[in-house]
């Protein structure tokens, strides 16, 4: 009887055991994934720098801030957003909003419309905002 309880003890430790380190892999796994996303991200920030000016855009700022303010239930909150790029080009100031990959750079990507189109919202500039996509390397210029 004794042996019983104990291999019962075995078991339900083994299982919490499992479980305990399979979820700080998964932790681990998706701190890494968000850490080779960053890192993929900046690379192409990087390469997106020089392709602009290859095209003719001067860059003004990079991580340009945009300030958001608007009220929920009277109450007055301001976000802070930042665009990769405020370049130039023939007197005309556009935001240019970088992406890389397969699907970040479409605009039917949910995530990217979203983000384009708060940019769009707050966009003081005249020349518009510009998707410039690392992937196909492609100036868009996005319009709502």
């Amino acid at each position: 009887m004794q042996y019983k309880w104990l291999f019962v003890f075995s078991i339900i430790v083994l299982v919490a055991s499992t479980i305990y380190i399979t979820l700080r892999v998964l932790k681990w796994w998706k701190s890494y994934l968000g850490r080779q996303r960053f890192r993929s991200g900046n690379k192409a920030e990087k390469r997106a720098l020089k392709f602009l000016q290859k095209n003719g855009y001067q860059i003004l700022a990079s991580q340009y801030k945009l300030e958001h303010n608007f009220k929920i239930d009277n109450e007055p909150i301001c976000i802070e957003l930042k665009v990769d790029f405020l370049v130039q080009k023939k007197n005309l100031k556009y935001l240019a909003e970088v992406k890389s990959g397969l699907s970040a750079p479409n605009i039917r990507n949910k995530d990217t419309r979203r983000q384009l189109l708060e940019y769009h919202q707050l966009n003081p500039f005249e020349g518009g905002l510009l998707l410039i996509d690392m992937q196909e390397k492609r100036i868009r210029k996005v319009e709502f």
